[in-house]
């Protein structure tokens, strides 16, 4: 996916954006190794850190929309931008 925002002085930044796909076990390292890199800004999301979060937090939601939940299952995956 790629798209403008804006920049410095008016002008529009030209941005990547860039979604790879690892395993939950791999995760955190590879963030670290992005943020090494000097790659800011990163998105991570992992199904077991979703199910964890709804296991540990059951007071404060009753409902979880299901098209999210199933979109979650099985992935593990780093999402970051790039200026174009």
């Amino acid at each position: 996916m790629s798209g403008q925002v804006p920049g410095k002085g008016g002008l529009a930044l030209e941005w990547l954006e860039v979604t790879v796909n690892t395993n939950h076990g791999d995760i955190e390292e590879f963030a670290e190794a992005l943020t090494a890199c000097g790659v800011e800004g990163l998105i991570t999301e992992d199904q077991e850190e979703i199910d964890k979060f709804l296991s540990e937090n059951r007071d404060y939601w009753d409902y979880v929309d299901e098209d999210f939940y199933n979109a979650s299952r099985g992935v593990s995956r780093v999402k970051f931008y790039l200026e174009d």
